[in-house]
């Protein structure tokens, strides 16, 4: 999935949780977008460009690591809940995690385990892709100047967003 897919599929389970969660389900506050929008990219912003200069073996191992992430997302919780801010480390683990559903989904719903080793990175040593070794910046524009929607991250997307505006759009009952 390309960056706006991951910016879209973690902001439509940030609605999701504002409404199941009771937390009001207005527009997010430009920070909170700002944040979404980081950690939503984090685990690519760490592992293509250190894939494709050699660091890393593969574009998908150590920001992609639940090993690296969940000791990163209770640091920022750590951090969050001193100064009594929360739910900005909600919104990042919940970007982070949406992120890793978003490219895990085909190989858990298909039963191929060992496509997901880059969750247990550097445990496990992780699947090399074809494109590591292309510039990330040209790899999406040239996504973004051919523009491709399969069908399933259509799918994946129409469901999620139907789900989150029949469910956040449900007024509350009158008191």
């Amino acid at each position: 999935m390309f960056p706006l897919g991951h910016l879209a599929v973690g902001y439509l389970c940030y609605v999701g949780y504002c409404r199941y969660g009771g937390r009001p389900t207005t527009l997010p506050a430009l920070k909170i977008l700002f944040i979404l929008a980081v950690a939503t990219q984090l685990p690519d912003l760490v592992d293509k460009p250190l894939a494709h200069v050699g660091i890393l073996a593969s574009g998908r191992s150590l920001g992609h690591s639940l090993l690296f992430l969940l000791p990163l997302s209770a640091t920022v919780w750590w951090f969050s809940v001193s100064r009594e801010m929360q739910h900005i480390s909600v919104v990042g683990t919940l970007g982070v995690l949406s992120h890793l559903g978003a490219d895990s989904y085909r190989a858990i719903l298909s039963g191929d385990w060992a496509a997901l080793r880059y969750l247990l990175y550097p445990l496990i040593s992780p699947v090399t892709y074809p494109n590591d070794g292309v510039s990330p910046a040209l790899r999406i524009y040239r996504h973004y100047t051919t523009p491709q929607l399969t069908v399933e991250t259509a799918v994946i997307l129409l469901g999620l967003g139907i789900a989150v505006w029949q469910f956040a759009a449900t007024p509350e009952p009158a008191a």
